[in-house]
């Protein structure tokens, strides 16, 4: 499963290239743009033509927080203290809503040109 992400440090200028692997489909995440996730130890990787991304290993766990409330989606390994980043997560939410038109349309043409990389 392939997907990229963004956020305040990179924005508008650029996004990361998420690469999370399992063995089944059902221990992958339901993502959607807007959701804020949380990635526990994934590996960098150099990525032809991207620079760099990230990459899951044995020990990557991911938490999908599509949600303001509530726990957040978690498939595959346990997430570590979930509950601390729920605030964090929230306001990379709220950054996402707030984001103008012009900026979010930015970032899903770069992910589109990375994909098609």
């Amino acid at each position: 499963m392939t997907f990229h992400v963004t956020d305040p440090s990179i924005a508008p200028k650029d996004v990361v290239e998420v690469q999370l692997y399992r063995p089944h489909k059902d221990h992958l995440p339901n993502v959607k743009v807007g959701d804020a996730i949380l990635l526990q130890r994934p590996q960098v990787k150099a990525l032809s033509k991207k620079g760099h991304g990230l990459r899951s290993g044995v020990e990557t766990a991911w938490a999908v927080y599509d949600e303001d409330e509530g726990p957040p989606q978690i498939k595959g390994l346990p997430v570590e203290d979930w509950e601390e980043y729920r605030e964090y997560m929230t306001e990379l939410r709220q950054w996402w809503k707030a984001m103008d038109e012009g900026t979010n349309k930015k970032l899903q043409e770069k992910g589109k040109k990375m994909m098609e990389l």
